[in-house]
């Protein structure tokens, strides 16, 4: 890996983290502004800004480390809702790492199922996910996205629950194809 410091100074397009901890990109503040990005805290003595890019609900995202987070977020939300997002899949990329950073939702009935509120991540490629819900943060998961294709993965949080607060921030990494740090084929 690349030193990612020259002295104390960040060097642009180096990862970092904002004043709140969240996972960013060291980017100058009207490149982070034009990308659709917000600025939270400064990269060192470089000048430059940790820049996040958050999306919720009917947004769409080609970019790396892009945090999904629900619309209140940082506070919950209650009431009935589908909220889903499109990743676009460029031709170098073959899987995404979904970090579950902050996710909480109802918890399954008495038989496991997830009868309230869900996560379910949906692909072209015939992957069989499963749906998610109750409290998993912390966890991660893999997506195959496919070799060389453009198809996109859309993720969806359905909740049915009216008397509970769910929250989720999930960070969006695009794994290049023959990467080292592919899981192998349909891992999850």
């Amino acid at each position: 890996m690349a030193n990612l410091f020259q002295g104390s100074i960040r060097l642009q397009n180096t990862p970092c983290n904002t004043d709140i901890g969240d996972a960013g990109t060291c980017l100058a503040e009207t490149d982070c502004r034009s990308r659709g990005g917000t600025g939270s805290g400064q990269c060192g003595r470089s000048g430059l800004t940790c820049c996040t890019f958050k999306f919720t609900c009917s947004g769409k995202t080609s970019s790396n480390e892009t945090l999904f987070v629900n619309p209140s977020y940082p506070l919950g939300e209650n009431g009935t809702n589908t909220c889903q997002v499109t990743i676009q899949n460029a031709p170098d990329v073959c899987q995404l790492r979904l970090d579950l950073e902050e996710f909480s939702l109802s918890p399954p009935d008495e038989y496991g199922r997830c009868t309230k509120d869900s996560f379910m991540v949906r692909t072209t490629v015939g992957e069989r996910l499963p749906m998610l819900c109750g409290e998993n943060k912390g966890q991660h998961l893999y997506v195959d996205m496919g070799r060389g294709s453009g198809n996109p993965v859309v993720l969806s949080v359905i909740t049915n629950d009216i008397d509970f607060s769910r929250k989720w921030k999930i960070k969006i990494s695009l794994i290049p194809c023959n990467n080292y740090v592919m899981a192998p084929s349909g891992c999850l």
